[in-house]
């Protein structure tokens, strides 16, 4: 019999509730490398994202009967996750959500055909060299789906630092990314040129 994973999660969450240890191993093991894989990108070390996946799963168990059915669990769990993420990396870095001044005139494009040339592996590295408050508004907005408004709110910041953030950020992007085609077509040609 096939059970969807929505009333998988809802089960064991009446589980949890019920004092059943075996539960809260159960909902650990099937969702702390996913959760890991979000806080990884709020983060900036894999130190970091541990520390923020434990404070996670605390807040999760602890607030278990805040939990309302008719939502997803997944998508309740990853809000906790984000926020204890955030929360985390704005203990260390305090500064990264001031506004670093105003939003430049120009919107940058963000040329995706250039993100198709790359694997994933390779994008995800130039987005962790990203500066954190601008690796998070990115990870937020194109990753998460995320709106202006609701990363302002998530993250303690105004809707126009929000924009500034990601505008910055795909600049720094298409610029790295840029660069790095130049520097191989460079490679290739005097490879070719021998």
């Amino acid at each position: 019999m096939f059970i969807d994973s929505n009333s998988r999660d809802i089960a064991l969450v009446s589980r949890c509730l019920d004092g059943d240890r075996k539960a809260h191993e159960q909902i650990y093991a099937h969702y702390s490398a996913w959760l890991y894989a979000v806080c990884l990108r709020y983060s900036n070390s894999a130190e970091d994202a541990e520390d923020a996946l434990q404070e996670a799963f605390v807040k999760i168990f602890q607030n278990m009967g805040q939990y309302s059915r008719e939502s997803s669990f997944q998508g309740w769990i990853k809000t906790i996750t984000i926020h204890a993420a955030l929360a985390q990396h704005k203990k260390k870095n305090s500064q990264i959500y001031q506004n670093s001044g105003a939003i430049e005139n120009e919107d940058v494009e963000f040329d995706l055909s250039l993100m198709g040339e790359i694997d994933s592996e390779e994008l995800f590295y130039y987005i962790n060299k990203l500066s954190p408050g601008r690796k998070q508004v990115f990870c937020a907005y194109f990753l998460e789906g995320y709106s202006h408004k609701e990363i302002a709110n998530l993250f303690g910041m105004s809707e126009g630092t929000s924009k500034s953030q990601l505008h910055d950020a795909k600049k720094e992007l298409k610029n790295a990314i840029s660069l790095n085609f130049s520097e191989s077509r460079k490679k290739e040609n005097h490879e070719q040129s021998r």
